[in-house]
């Protein structure tokens, strides 16, 4: 949990994440999010005439900043074009900087075996991290290079 909160926070926090967001608001501005029907129908119920206006993201996103007449149906219209581009792009840059389990025993392992250093292959149980050929723990043991043949 304290993991999730931490990368949730780096993630809110890098200005990668605010860069590509706005990216990506500006590329899906020419997307049509708010599509108004206008019908004219004669005494009897019969359409007479309707038309459609389509109005694209960056429209909307104008009339709001405007504050112009009908902002209350483009007020929806830009906070369902942010919530879905903010969302889509927080969970892929929360998956991407959240911290993996094999990537951190891997770098463990490559610091120890580098220190050659029987302890710190030890977790925080005191049990072996990772499972070490008997030839290699013998060289550790030893301290030579098993492909060195000199005594």
């Amino acid at each position: 949990m304290n993991a999730c909160l931490r990368t949730g926070a780096n993630v809110l926090l890098s200005w990668q994440f605010m860069l590509n967001l706005a990216v990506i608001l500006v590329i899906t501005c020419w997307v049509p999010l708010l599509s108004q029907t206008m019908e004219m129908r004669d005494s009897d119920g019969n359409l007479v005439q309707q038309s459609t206006r389509v109005s694209r993201a960056y429209e909307s996103w104008w009339v709001v900043l405007r504050l112009a007449p009908g902002t209350k149906t483009h007020l929806m219209a830009v906070a369902l074009h942010l919530g879905m581009c903010f969302s889509i792009t927080f969970v892929v840059w929360f998956i991407r900087m959240y911290p993996r389990r094999e990537a951190m025993d891997n770098a463990s392992r490559e610091r120890a075996e580098s220190l050659g250093n029987e302890e710190n292959l030890m977790d925080m149980s005191g049990e072996r991290a990772i499972d070490i050929p008997p030839i290699v723990a013998e060289a550790l043991e030893n301290r030579k290079d098993t492909m060195d043949n000199t005594p």
